[in-house]
């Protein structure tokens, strides 16, 4: 029974780390709101500035999930008006 449960332990441990391997960058708008997962790359920065016309300035924000500073700072670069 031990050794069952340590086998199934493991395999859950793989798939947890898998799955977090494999976590692909996002963006999605809703209204004047960009949510950005997983990093800022330059595929990222393109479908914001496609959609940026879409958006009142004045309202415009970003909710960021599990960015690093790195990428943080390169949104901030690429928008460096907006605070």
């Amino acid at each position: 029974m031990k050794k069952i449960f340590c086998i199934v332990s493991v395999i859950i441990a793989v798939c947890l780390v898998a799955n977090a391997a494999f976590a692909v960058p996002s963006v999605k708008r809703s209204n004047n709101t960009f949510t950005i997962e997983e990093a800022v790359n330059d595929d990222i920065l393109a479908q914001i500035k496609a959609e940026i016309g879409k958006v009142d300035q004045a309202k415009l924000g970003f909710i960021l999930k599990k960015i690093a500073n790195d990428d943080l700072a390169r949104l901030c670069a690429a928008y460096p008006n907006y605070d």
